[in-house]
């Protein structure tokens, strides 16, 4: 709008008179322009002062006076037309005037009963309150003078409300019809027999599927050897690959998992569509902006909300993906010893494992005459001292026994 048409409509726009759409229209025009603003405030000092004036009183002849005129007018010749010509000139057409308003007082009262019936200025003031229901207030609010700002948010704000109040309206009677969104989670723990190969035979059935693997690990320990994997499949084919699986092995656990998200996806596309809205209207603005400082605030605004659309998007996206897709992790484990069957050995090992300790029982007897050697070894020099020694005593001994007889 230009800032004389703007100019015009301060009067009615301090009233309260204007039309939702002029409303807005007129609002955004002075969160923008500062001579607009500027006006708008003479205009309110000017009412202001006005109602600070005292009442003033008639004069005492005003009324005589008027009556003087009134009947020197009528003197002059100006023939006053009677209610009942004007009735016999205007019949005709008073009476087209008279069905239209019947048919209009019908429509009102009973149109709304009948199916697909809708008033076109009803449908048009949600959809206007919806688009100033969030973010906007404060942007606008902000820009303006601390006395023109009020009635704009009180303009916004019961705009917003209405649109709030119709928006979950409109969700419920879109709900019905959406798709569910439930993503599906799935455990499963099996032993198997030949764990290559089964693991081989896991990724074959989630590929052939149309699934993919999305990790997997493989580790061992003394008593077992366990791989994990976690696939992602298509939901549609979700409980025919796990009954496939389980026919792999014995089943050790299986549990399954669905969380519903519906409620939040419809919510995330609400949110989206009244972003993507707002930021329509910031450019709208931003082409009717004429200051580096309109410029500036206007794009901070439009980063906020791109940045707000982008995060939505990408949860929408997380959604779509979650639940197209449901993931199963799987455990398998195999056992050192069989658990299916008892295998005895062979005769041949048998014979080797004898051969094997009779090997090692003569090679122990050989090292022990070997240790045995060793030792006398060690202790030869040692022996002739000790012979000397014992002959040395019993020498001793003889010679004191002869003594004492």
């Amino acid at each position: 709008m230009r800032c004389s048409e703007v100019c015009e409509l301060l009067s009615s726009y301090m009233d309260g008179m204007l039309p939702a759409e002029q409303m807005q229209a007129v609002a955004e025009h002075l969160s923008l322009c500062p001579d607009c603003r500027e006006e708008l405030r003479l205009l309110e000092e000017t009412v202001a002062l006005l109602r600070t004036l005292g009442e003033v009183e008639p004069p005492a002849d005003l009324k005589d006076s008027i009556l003087k005129k009134v009947n020197a007018s009528a003197k002059e010749g100006e023939q006053v037309v009677s209610i009942r010509d004007r009735l016999k000139k205007w019949g005709s057409l008073g009476g087209l005037v008279a069905v239209a308003a019947c048919l209009l007082f019908v429509a009102v009262i009973i149109g709304p009963s009948f199916p697909g019936f809708k008033m076109g200025a009803n449908l048009a003031l949600p959809e206007e309150a919806a688009e100033g229901a969030e973010g906007e207030s404060g942007f606008f609010a902000a820009e303006m003078p601390q006395d023109g700002a009020q009635s704009l948010e009180m303009e916004i704000f019961s705009g917003g409300q209405g649109g709030a109040t119709a928006a979950p309206r409109l969700m419920a009677d879109s709900a019905p019809q959406l798709e569910r969104k439930v993503i599906k989670r799935a455990y499963l723990s099996l032993v198997v027999e030949d764990l290559e190969g089964d693991f081989d035979r896991v990724v074959a059935i989630v590929e052939e599927a149309g699934g993919f693997v999305q990790s997997s690990s493989t580790w061992e320990n003394e008593r077992q050897r366990t791989s994990n994997l976690s696939v992602r499949v298509p939901v549609d084919r979700f409980t025919e690959i796990l009954s496939r699986l389980e026919e792999l092995g014995r089943v050790e656990g299986r549990e399954i998992s669905g969380q519903d998200v519906t409620t939040e996806y419809v919510d995330t596309e609400a949110r989206l569509r009244n972003l993507e809205r707002q930021e329509e209207r910031f450019l709208e603005i931003l082409d009717r902006a004429n200051t580096v400082e309109e410029i500036l605030n206007i794009e901070r605004e439009l980063e906020r909300v791109r940045g707000e659309i982008e995060a939505l998007t990408a949860r929408l996206k997380s959604l779509d993906e979650l639940t197209s897709l449901s993931t199963i992790d799987i455990e398998l484990r195999q056992l050192k010893v069989s658990a299916e069957r008892i295998a005895p050995p062979g005769w041949s090992g048998v014979l080797a494992e004898a051969y094997q300790a009779a090997v090692s029982t003569v090679n122990s007897i050989l090292n022990f005459i070997g240790e045995l050697i060793i030792f006398l070894g060690r202790i030869l020099p040692i022996l002739p001292l000790v012979l000397l020694a014992w002959l040395g005593f019993r020498w001793y001994k003889k010679g004191r026994k002869g003594g004492d007889e």
